[in-house]
């Protein structure tokens, strides 16, 4: 679960986020959509504490063994190996190795990318390093997920592996998160959608299935 209570946040005396507030229940998946620059990353990074702000986050669980994040390539450590990368993911979040290895090889073959495990990170495709990062983010079996922008630039043979792991996690009751400014790709299993604009949430709720969230999304920000 996510309770996000009068989020507040400036920088140099410039107000990025006004009283942003909404839930997400346990299982749901979330999405928070807003053009670039808008506010998304500034507030995940708030709701993670990497950032100071005013207001209130209440993360459930709040243990970070139980938690994943995906925050982009510039967390990548280019000089390992793929599967060292994911070796330690793996040991930060206090697995056995054991299970790190297990976890390691079920998702890289999930997403397709088993013949890149002993590849310099520098060395792989851009698509590639974004499912190291995916993996490193789930390789706990979180029961909290954040994902800030996980599909840019990905072709859509890999947003269609990235989709089919959120619909595997969201079936073990874990709750997701995730900002975009690509709508299209997720509105089959969206529970809750959030709009940012205008540093405020102007859109907080569900959408039919029925409803073209393209042009919804799209009504809101213009």
């Amino acid at each position: 679960m996510v309770e996000i209570k009068n989020i507040y946040k400036q920088y140099g005396g410039k107000t990025i986020l006004n009283d942003i507030n909404f839930t997400i229940n346990s299982g749901e998946i979330a999405v928070i959509y807003g053009v670039n620059g808008a506010g998304k990353t500034t507030l995940i990074k708030c709701m993670i504490d990497l950032i100071k702000y005013d207001g209130v986050v209440k993360l459930i669980p709040n243990d970070k063994n139980q938690i994943g994040i995906y925050l982009g390539h510039e967390v990548l450590i280019e000089k390992l190996k793929v599967s060292e990368y994911l070796y330690l993911a793996g040991h930060l979040k206090n697995l056995s190795k054991e299970e790190i290895k297990n976890k390691i090889n079920t998702l890289a073959d999930k997403l397709n990318f088993i013949e890149h495990l002993n590849d310099l990170i520098s060395n792989v495709s851009f698509g590639t390093k974004t499912k190291v990062l995916l993996a490193a983010s789930v390789i706990n079996s979180p029961k909290l997920l954040i994902l800030d922008e996980p599909f840019t630039g990905l072709d859509l043979i890999i947003v269609d592996e990235v989709v089919a792991l959120l619909k595997e996690l969201k079936k073990d009751n874990c709750t997701i998160f995730i900002s975009s400014h690509q709508v299209n790709i997720l509105e089959d299993i969206i529970d809750k959608i959030f709009i940012l604009k205008n540093k405020e949430i102007i859109y907080n709720g569900s959408v039919n299935k029925n409803t073209d969230l393209t042009n919804f999304v799209l009504s809101y920000l213009k």
